[in-house]
């Protein structure tokens, strides 16, 4: 059976994998990201300086069997590399109980990169990724909103939701732009709510 070794950061310069060695790419020295195009040699003083000054890494090594696609390796890097924010409050009155879900996202290797409002107002933007590289099947809930979506996404898909603020209109598929909601099409054979 496979077995491997994964890496993640929550903020590193780059991996590289050759034979049983990995290597973690933690700090880097150039005072302009100007990728070689020169862009910082006329005025060096026009651009930010990058990756200089204090540092801090926080990486995970997570061994593993089976390929990187049955252990979620993207899934746990997005983990990793996202904190969320820990909001202290004091009692108070409402209808929400001491645990909410904002977003309830279904489907193993599925991950929600982006919730953003509309470019547009009028709505939300949801946008979805299959990270294993295997196609599934996908739902969204908003408890908070009463709405959910369910559809499929084939391996590597990106698929991004328009969610409307008006309760009557469905949750539907959009480009990646979003610029013009201008009826957008639903996809065929989906619930959505």
């Amino acid at each position: 059976k496979e077995r491997g070794l994964a890496c993640t950061a929550d903020s590193a310069g780059g991996y590289d994998a050759l034979g049983a060695r990995l290597r973690l790419t933690a700090l880097r020295s150039p005072r302009v990201a100007d990728h070689g195009w020169g862009w910082g040699d006329a005025d060096p003083s026009g651009y930010p300086v990058s990756d200089q000054g204090r540092h801090q890494l926080r990486y995970r090594l997570t061994p593993h069997r089976g390929t990187w696609a049955d252990a979620l390796v993207p899934r746990l890097a997005d983990e990793q590399r996202v904190v969320l924010p820990v909001v202290l409050d004091t009692w108070h009155g409402g209808s929400l109980g001491p645990e909410v879900s904002a977003i309830v996202v279904g489907g193993d290797n599925v991950v929600m990169p982006v919730v953003k409002r509309a470019e547009g107002g009028a709505g939300t933007v949801l946008r979805l990724r299959e990270v294993a590289g295997q196609g599934c099947a996908a739902t969204v809930t908003i408890p908070g909103m009463s709405r959910s979506w369910t559809g499929d996404l084939d391996p590597h898909q990106v698929r991004t939701l328009f969610v409307p603020d008006a309760p009557a209109e469905n949750v539907c598929d959009i480009d990646i732009p979003e610029l013009d909601l201008v009826g957008p099409l639903l996809s065929s054979g989906e619930e959505q709510s």
